[in-house]
């Protein structure tokens, strides 16, 4: 399902995410297109658009903690990576881009090693890998998916809990 929003990614990514990590919500459902905007014009009173996820850092890192999340900001490939490996449910706040734009995805692995990939344009989609890919392969699944050419996993907000959340029982 898409719905070719453009400029609520980072909004409705975020949320999307944080709703599945504090244990909100036990669907993937895609964040509704008025929600998405109104988020995402609450980041972009706390920072520029082009600050990227790092703008949203603190605001994701403060409403998880009484959830019992650990949250993290990471530029590092390879500590993305390594994340997706601890015990318990993972969500990544993933940023794409190329030298024309930038996009916001999330990634979520539940307790039981399964993953999704979230995107206000393409919809909620199963990413069915081994278990030695990383987010850069992620984003280039998702380019042949969107039709997109990001070239560069650029920042990620990484969250991790060893609660069970209400997703766990259906994924």
């Amino acid at each position: 399902m898409s719905r070719g929003l453009k400029g609520a990614c980072l909004g409705a990514t975020a949320h999307w995410l944080m709703d599945l990590m504090c244990g909100k919500t036990d669907t993937f459902e895609l964040v509704t297109a008025l929600r998405a905007i109104h988020y995402q014009a609450y980041y972009e009173n706390i920072a520029p658009p082009s600050k990227g996820i790092r703008s949203v850092y603190r605001a994701v890192q403060h409403f998880l903690m009484p959830y019992g999340c650990t949250t993290t900001f990471e530029t590092a490939v390879p500590a993305m990576d390594a994340a997706l490996y601890m015990p318990g449910n993972t969500g990544a706040l993933l940023g794409f881009a190329n030298s024309k734009s930038s996009h916001s995805v999330a990634l979520m692995r539940t307790s039981s090693g399964r993953r999704f990939l979230y995107c206000i344009n393409v919809g909620v989609h199963e990413w069915v890998c081994s278990p030695a890919n990383s987010v850069r392969d992620l984003m280039r699944e998702y380019n042949e998916l969107s039709r997109q050419e990001f070239r560069t996993v650029t920042e990620g907000i990484i969250c991790t809990t060893r609660n069970t959340l209400p997703i766990n029982g259906i994924a």
